[in-house]
């Protein structure tokens, strides 16, 4: 028996759905307990990320913080997200492995969508992450469930996304300022992170820097 736990109601952890588009953390797994929120295949929490400890799912410090572990096939996780708009949302997901048959897929609402992503091995002991894609999902919007469902066994997720997913706000180039910037002549200009990656040109023939760069689509940050 479920033991006392039948009034249990899914709900999102801390009581917020996430956003789609947006990036999602599996260790923000739903609320509500064995066989609504998750499907773990033993009792007991293997993992050492020492989040959540009282749940059965194996959750493991890897990726960029907090991953689900010791997966075994028919595992799976269950996310309420709120979809901001009907559309098509290319689908990533951030996992290791250190072994051949590994493979998870996503269900919204009880139906498959994407691709199930075979996991090639990225390493031998599971350290390695790499950002996997998983096809694309067509979703309505409103709120859904996103169900992270393991294939094949041992698999380690970090995180998903679907769809594009803005920058951390970590990000350089999302540090404040004012746009500090001396040119001899107004002409185009290439615009690099600090990183030295190119991230496109702006044209200040017409209008001072930060106009050019709102205008160009960058976001407040600093540009070289």
């Amino acid at each position: 028996g479920e033991g006392g736990g039948s009034s249990t109601t899914q709900t999102p952890h801390g009581g917020v759905a996430a956003k789609i588009p947006g990036k999602i953390e599996v260790e923000n797994y739903d609320d509500g307990g064995t066989r609504r929120a998750y499907n773990d295949a033993d009792a007991e929490n293997q993992g050492d990320a020492n989040v959540r400890t009282e749940e059965a799912v194996d959750l493991v410090a890897g990726g960029t913080g907090v991953a689900i572990g010791y997966t075994k096939a028919g595992e799976w996780i269950e996310f309420t997200v709120n979809v901001e708009e009907d559309g098509e949302y290319p689908i990533k997901a951030y996992a290791s492995s250190g072994a051949e048959n590994s493979s998870f897929c996503f269900l919204v609402d009880g139906k498959a969508v994407g691709d199930t992503v075979k996991m090639q091995k990225t390493g031998e002991d599971w350290s390695v992450y790499e950002e996997v894609s998983a096809g694309k999902a067509t979703l309505t919007k409103g709120p859904h469930e996103i169900r992270l469902a393991i294939t094949g066994d041992n698999v380690n997720v970090d995180w998903f996304s679907f769809g594009e997913v803005k920058a951390e706000p970590s990000d350089p180039l999302k540090v404040a300022g004012q746009a500090k910037f001396h040119y001899n002549e107004p002409m185009s200009y290439q615009v690099f992170s600090l990183t030295g990656a190119m991230l496109g040109t702006v044209d200040l023939t017409r209008m001072d820097a930060q106009t050019a760069l709102m205008a160009a689509g960058f976001k407040k940050g600093i540009y070289m």
